[in-house]
């Protein structure tokens, strides 16, 4: 099982709206970057790989699976646990 920090998001417009379609994380104990389609984290979220945010301050938050269904969409993608703080969501991070 590996852990990854997901530091940039790139997202793209998908009916009806945008979602994450890639990430660029950091295998904990690595310094290099390595990028995924959601869909390769979803898949690796199944085989016990964890992924998570941080923020500034050190607030980490979980990255789960998730299947969009507002407004007749039917992407599944990812996002971030919903916790204390809006700093660490991936919504909030840089794109990539």
């Amino acid at each position: 099982m590996a852990r990854y920090r997901i530091v940039c998001t790139t997202t793209k417009y998908l009916h009806p709206h945008e979602h994450i379609v890639k990430v660029e994380a950091i295998a904990d104990g690595d310094s290099a970057r390595q990028t995924f389609k959601a869909k390769k984290v979803r898949r690796m979220l199944d085989d016990d790989d964890q992924f998570y945010t941080c923020d500034p301050a050190g607030n980490e938050a979980e990255v789960r699976k998730f299947h969009c269904r507002l407004e007749g969409c039917d992407v599944k993608t990812i996002r971030s646990k919903r916790d204390a703080t809006t700093a660490n969501n991936l919504d909030n991070l840089p794109d990539c």
